[in-house]
């Protein structure tokens, strides 16, 4: 739990560097106390980091599954903290304001923002190609369950979410059984396929039987 704090705090202030896992959960935990050390300061810091501290509370106990989606709303939070210092007082409106400012400019300065951006449309055109080329496919046809989709990048294409809900809402057919598995260089997916099975070929879903 220590640990998912540093890891955390690490992405809340931006500080989540490349290098051993080690470091930026050191660097998160020494941010971790400076907001601590500021939430002492007032009831609403105190309050305002508690509230931090139940919301992340679940989630620290996932160690394999960290995302830093799960800090969506303990980031207001957290600024609720580093403000509760210094309350109606005009130099800290206008430092808020400065940091604002460097938070919105800093991720696309790291290149955070652009990598992030190129990850999603190059996964995400992946997902939409194969599944246009199923739609294509099979627009004025039914696939035969149990159908098996072999694809290259588990997880990333269309089909794996809720075992095959893609099918079954295309087709409309809630009784569609799909098993996506991941290709395997000088294996057959279909050798031992009893319903309709496709294969990604080159970037492209295909027909097999």
């Amino acid at each position: 739990m220590l640990e998912g704090v540093g890891w955390y705090f690490a992405q809340a202030f931006y500080a989540f560097i490349p290098g051993s896992n080690e470091t930026h959960v050191g660097i998160g935990l020494a941010f971790a106390a400076a907001v601590l050390a500021v939430a002492c300061s007032s009831r609403i810091g105190i309050a305002s980091l508690a509230s931090t501290v139940v919301l992340m509370a679940a989630v620290l106990l996932l160690g394999k599954q960290r995302h830093p989606l799960y800090l969506y709303v303990p980031h207001f939070l957290i600024v609720i903290t580093l403000c509760s210092a210094f309350p109606r007082r005009r130099v800290a409106d206008v430092a808020t304001l400065v940091l604002a400012a460097l938070l919105l400019v800093w991720p696309a300065h790291t290149g955070f923002l652009r990598d992030a951006r190129n990850f999603v449309l190059i996964k995400g055109g992946y997902s939409k190609t194969l599944f246009y080329d199923y739609a294509t496919t099979m627009q004025h046809d039914k696939p035969q369950s149990p159908v098996i989709i072999a694809v290259s990048e588990t997880y990333f294409d269309p089909f794996s979410w809720g075992f095959g809900d893609a099918l079954r809402l295309y087709h409309d057919d809630r009784s569609i059984q799909v098993q996506v598995i991941a290709l395997k260089p000088g294996d057959d997916p279909c050798a031992k396929a009893t319903g309709s099975c496709f294969v990604e070929r080159q970037g492209r879903l295909v027909k097999v039987r």
